[in-house]
């Protein structure tokens, strides 16, 4: 017996005796959960989610064999096994009262429902719309008890439909109306972050692919606070406009081809390498920056060699107005954001007992007031998927260093505004994360390295200077701009998706 038969078997046994206990009229809740897990658990051998979430961000648009049957295999191997364990999902979380929902049954909602529209998707591309008088297969009402009731579906001879509560059904071949079928379910259970989310996700994805016209969405996918809409399986329509869809035929040397990126104090140094970057990769660049407006229409230039877009736009983020001008600016220009990178910021050394109120409101107003504030634009303005890159420090997290407390502590502030902001974010799939940059080789690292260097002194050369501070890094090097942008690019990118709530050393 191999490993994954010998982990089936016991899934089973694990199943079975929980179906036994299940009957008892004592069953706990937490015997229902671990039917629900059971299944989950079971999806996971017969599907590739990772795939499934890739078809939904369209990031096989360019290859040759989607939309064909066995395009869809590398998402759902046994696709039988596939719809039992869904609808068994769809069952149990149904059956169970609200109250007694586990805190994850949104999400089990949502990976039954990506693995059920995937299917749908793949009928739909077969075109096996069954006829009308067809035996209809009813996957959320089977039960284990009689595997005779599967015999239909696993013969293939049966039509496969979700129930729906007034007695009708949604048929599996249909993709807009399965995912109007399941995002009602999320209506049906306590509302929360997680279920208000993933209901906002499927909105975008029917929306990104073209189901059916915005008006039509928009009241399938309910608020909590609103009834539950029941939807019939009505032909799918394919009327959109590029507002709607906002996606193009996905390119892997352009991975971020329709994205936009808005980058605060990117017409030099590290901000301008964060551009650049993303740019080469397709992505949109807003280039942020405050006084030096030839600087950034040069970084903007550079853009559009790459085939990309951009504009600068200049903004003080030290004054929250401005920050607020920036992002409607964006906005209008682009018509959306993807990913906000908050990158500007300043340092003063002066002795502490001789700092002023003046320096302590100049770094901290740049360094800690101007990122909040741009966080809470990103907050405002992302959607599911987006990024928000805060620019933190080493020097955060360093000691030893003197004269140097106005600077650490704007930074190590930043850093728990990472922290925090992952939090409220978290509801629109948005992540937020620091990225603590060491001795990057740009004019402020020219003109401030020497403090980090023991016993450093304006008149070293900098050859000492870099190799002081090369001692601090395991590669034994300082860094370029171009290191902290591939970092950036790997935070914005679909993969990183569970990269979030962190400060990055770099």
């Amino acid at each position: 017996m191999s490993r994954l038969e010998e982990v089936q078997s016991l899934l089973q046994k694990w199943y079975g005796l929980c179906v036994f206990h299940a009957n008892d009229d004592s069953v706990s809740p937490i015997i229902q959960e671990n039917l629900v897990l059971y299944h989950l658990i079971s999806l996971n051998a017969v599907t590739s989610f990772p795939d499934i979430e890739r078809v939904a961000r369209k990031e096989f648009a360019s290859d040759p064999t989607a939309n064909t049957p066995s395009f869809y295999k590398r998402c759902i191997y046994r696709r039988e096994e596939a719809l039992f364990h869904c609808g068994q999902v769809f069952r149990l979380i149904n059956a169970m009262p609200k109250h007694c929902r586990p805190h994850w049954w949104s999400a089990a909602v949502y990976r039954a429902t990506m693995i059920v529209w995937v299917y749908s998707l793949s009928q739909a591309a077969a075109g096996s719309h069954k006829a009308v008088n067809e035996t209809i297969f009813a996957i959320d009402a089977v039960t284990p008890e009689h595997p005779s009731v599967t015999s239909y579906l696993w013969n293939g001879e049966g039509l496969p439909v979700l129930s729906r509560k007034d007695g009708g059904v949604t048929a599996l071949d249909q993709p807009g109306p399965v995912l109007k079928h399941c995002a009602d379910l999320l209506t049906e259970g306590i509302s929360s972050r997680m279920s208000d989310g993933i209901r906002r996700k499927l909105q975008t994805l029917h929306k990104n692919w073209c189901f059916d016209t915005p008006e039509d969405t928009q009241k399938s996918f309910t608020q909590h606070s609103q009834p539950t809409v029941t939807m019939a399986p009505a032909a799918e329509t394919a009327t959109s406009t590029p507002q709607d869809t906002q996606t193009q035929p996905y390119d892997a040397a352009r991975p971020y081809a329709g994205r936009v990126a808005l980058i605060t104090g990117s017409g030099r140094g590290i901000g301008r390498g964060m551009a650049l970057e993303l740019a080469s990769r397709g992505a949109s660049v807003v280039v942020n920056y405050a006084k030096s407006a030839s600087a950034a229409e040069s970084v903007v230039s550079e853009i559009k060699k790459f085939g990309s877009k951009g504009i600068a736009i200049q903004a003080d983020v030290s004054k929250p107005a401005e920050i607020v001008r920036l992002f409607d600016d964006a906005i209008a220009h682009f018509g959306r954001l993807d990913f906000v990178i908050s990158n500007s910021g300043t340092e003063v050394w002066s002795k502490e007992e001789d700092v002023t109120p003046e320096d302590f409101d100049y770094i901290f107003n740049l360094n800690c007031r101007g990122q909040f504030f741009v966080a809470q634009q990103g907050l405002k303005h992302l959607g599911q998927g987006g990024r928000i890159i805060l620019m933190s420090s080493i020097a955060a997290q360093m000691s030893g260093i003197p004269n140097h407390a106005l600077y650490a502590g704007s930074k190590a502030a930043v850093e728990g505004f990472a922290r925090s902001f992952a939090v409220d974010c978290g509801h629109k799939g948005v992540t937020v994360n620091a990225i603590a940059p060491g001795g990057i080789k740009t004019d402020m690292f020219d003109a401030n390295a020497w403090h980090y260097v023991p016993n450093g002194t304006p008149d070293m050369s900098m050859e000492i200077i870099e190799k002081g501070i090369a001692r601090f890094c395991p590669l034994q090097r300082c860094g370029v701009p171009a290191d902290i942008a591939k970092a950036v690019a790997l935070l914005v990118s679909p993969d990183s998706e569970w990269i979030n709530d962190e400060a990055h050393a770099a």
